[in-house]
C-alpha cells in the first residue's frame, strides 16, 4: 500500500481572492428577494435547515484576502411536488481578470539550450500571478557553435513554444513577451534574415515566422530562469526554486520595473565573427 498527499499549493494566501465577484452576487439575490416576500421566506428556511444541520455556519464579517468566498442563489421550480426553492453554491466563480499575458525566456551554454514559459496574471484589482507552464531544452549540437548560434538555437526553441502555446490555449492571451540575454541574438532577430549567413538566416526566418520580432527583449544572464535548462540543475533545486517556478521577481511587479532593452551597435566585424 502506498500513500501520497495531495497536491495543492503550499501558501494559501497567494490564491485569488474572489471577494468581489460574490458579494456583487449577494446584493443581486437580495434585491431579488425585496420584491417576492414567498423566495424571501423559503430561501431563509433554507439557509436555517443548512444551518441546524452543520453544513453551514455563520462566518465572520472580516474580510480575509486569502479565503474564497462561495456565491448562492435560488433556483425555483415551482412544478416540484415538494422542494420548490433550492439553494446553488457556484463553487467554480472567479472575477474576470484584467491581463493574461505569455512570458518565454530562452538561453543556451556550450553543453544545452532551452526555453521556459510562464503566464502573468493581473487581476482587475491589479493583483499579479506568475505561474509555470512548460521548458524544453536541448544539448548542443556536437559540431562546435559560437555561443551567440547558439542563443539563437534557444531563440528558435522559444519561437516554437510560443506557436504550440497560443495554438492550443483557447482563452485570449493580451501580450506574448519573449526574453533571452544574447544582444546579439537579438539583433539577429531582429534585423533581415537575408543579411546574415545561411545558418543564421534560416534560424531567423523561423524565429520571425513564430512571432512578432518586436516582442523579443533582452533581460541579463542573472534574471533568466532558462539558465536552469542550459547549464543544468538538480531536481531539489528546480522544485524548492521561487526563480524556476514563478520566474525573475521583476515579473511580478509593474512594467516600469521590468528590463529596458538595449540599444547595442554592432560593427559588421562583431556580427560577422559571430556568425562564424
Amino acid at each position: 500500500m502506498y500513500e501520497t498527499k495531495l497536491f495543492g499549493e503550499d501558501k494559501p494566501s497567494d490564491l485569488e481572492s474572489n471577494w468581489g465577484i460574490a458579494k456583487r452576487r449577494f446584493g443581486n439575490l437580495s434585491i431579488k428577494m425585496q420584491y417576492n416576500n414567498w423566495l424571501y421566506n423559503e430561501y431563509i428556511n433554507i439557509v436555517k435547515d443548512q444551518i441546524k444541520e452543520n453544513i453551514v455556519e455563520e462566518c465572520s464579517s472580516h474580510f480575509e484576502t486569502n479565503s474564497y468566498y462561495m456565491p448562492h442563489s435560488a433556483v425555483v421550480r415551482k412544478d416540484k411536488e415538494t422542494t420548490k426553492v433550492r439553494m446553488v453554491f457556484d463553487a467554480s466563480s472567479k472575477d474576470k481578470g484584467k491581463e493574461l499575458q505569455l512570458h518565454i525566456f530562452s538561453d543556451a551554454s556550450p553543453r544545452a539550450f532551452g526555453a521556459v514559459a510562464y503566464f502573468r496574471y493581473v487581476t482587475a484589482n491589479d493583483v499579479i500571478y506568475t505561474s509555470f507552464i512548460t521548458a524544453k531544452s536541448r544539448v548542443s549540437p556536437l559540431k562546435k557553435l559560437t555561443l551567440p548560434r547558439l542563443e539563437l538555437l534557444g531563440a528558435v526553441l522559444a519561437s516554437r513554444i510560443l506557436k504550440y502555446l497560443t495554438s492550443k490555449f483557447k482563452f485570449p492571451i493580451s501580450k506574448c513577451f519573449l526574453w533571452g540575454d544574447s544582444s546579439i541574438a537579438l539583433h539577429w532577430i531582429k534585423g533581415k534574415a537575408s543579411n546574415y549567413k545561411q545558418f543564421v538566416s534560416n534560424r531567423v526566418i523561423e524565429i520571425q515566422s513564430n512571432s512578432d520580432p518586436s516582442d523579443w527583449h533582452h533581460c541579463s544572464g542573472r534574471e533568466n530562469p532558462a539558465d536552469y535548462v542550459s547549464r543544468g540543475a538538480n531536481i531539489e533545486t528546480i522544485i524548492n526554486s521561487q526563480f524556476w517556478i514563478h520566474g525573475p521577481q521583476w515579473l511580478r511587479t509593474a512594467k516600469n520595473n521590468w528590463p529596458k532593452n538595449l540599444n547595442s551597435d554592432f560593427s559588421s566585424t562583431d556580427l560577422r565573427e559571430s556568425e562564424e
